[in-house]
């Protein structure tokens, strides 16, 4: 069973201005999508979100994590072969985990009632 759900927070994915508010200090609160394993072959995985937080500890060391997990995390290496920027990597792991940050007192905005992507709840009410 699909159903949409209203969220009290409001979203964005300006992942430009995140990258800028992390680099400022703060720390975010995000939507992450991870996948389950298929359960058996030719199945499709399914995609689940969970909150998770990101954190810019210093350059090039941003981390997506929840609960001691790691979901993402934008780092250089001297053995990597990375020829983006720091942002350009944080902007490339974003849109690879779809992430969507709550937007809060930091950006100015205020929150408002969105609708919230559609949750595949698997049958449960």
């Amino acid at each position: 069973m699909t159903t949409q759900v209203t969220s009290i927070y409001a979203y964005s994915k300006d992942y430009a201005l995140l990258y800028q508010l992390l680099c400022a200090g703060q720390i975010a609160i995000a939507w992450v999508d991870y996948r389950i394993r298929p359960q058996s072959p030719g199945q499709e995985p399914i995609i689940q979100r969970d909150i998770c937080q990101i954190v810019r500890e210093k350059e090039w060391d941003i981390q997506f994590f929840v609960r001691g997990m790691g979901y993402g995390r934008v780092m250089h290496t001297p053995w990597q072969k990375i020829q983006r920027t720091e942002e350009e990597q944080f902007i490339f792991e974003c849109e690879a985990l779809h992430i969507e940050f709550i937007v809060g007192a930091a950006v100015g905005g205020p929150l408002s009632d969105v609708v919230h992507p559609t949750i595949d709840r698997h049958g449960i009410d």
